[in-house]
């Protein structure tokens, strides 16, 4: 689990890296880890369509909006 942290903290992709699949970012409104800024940069990352959704509360925000994020997803997946 130690190695799953390190790996999310500390792995950085080339600045030009890009996929071609949509992109779907969900993110919390007063997330003091990841700024709407840089929720949007992910736009950058893709030849396809770059959705941003905005949930109330911080860095943990998925546990209070599980219903309102596994919607969104299964949209995703079935495209």
């Amino acid at each position: 689990m130690r190695a799953d942290y390190q790996a999310a903290e500390t792995y950085r992709c080339a600045p030009d890296a890009v996929v071609g699949c949509p992109v779907t970012v969900l993110t919390g409104d007063t997330d003091p880890e990841t700024t709407l800024p840089e929720a949007r940069a992910w736009e950058q990352h893709t030849t396809g369509t770059c959705t941003v959704r905005t949930f109330p509360g911080g860095h943990f925000f998925i546990t209070a909006h599980v219903g309102a994020i596994n919607c969104p997803l299964r949209e995703r997946f079935s495209q």
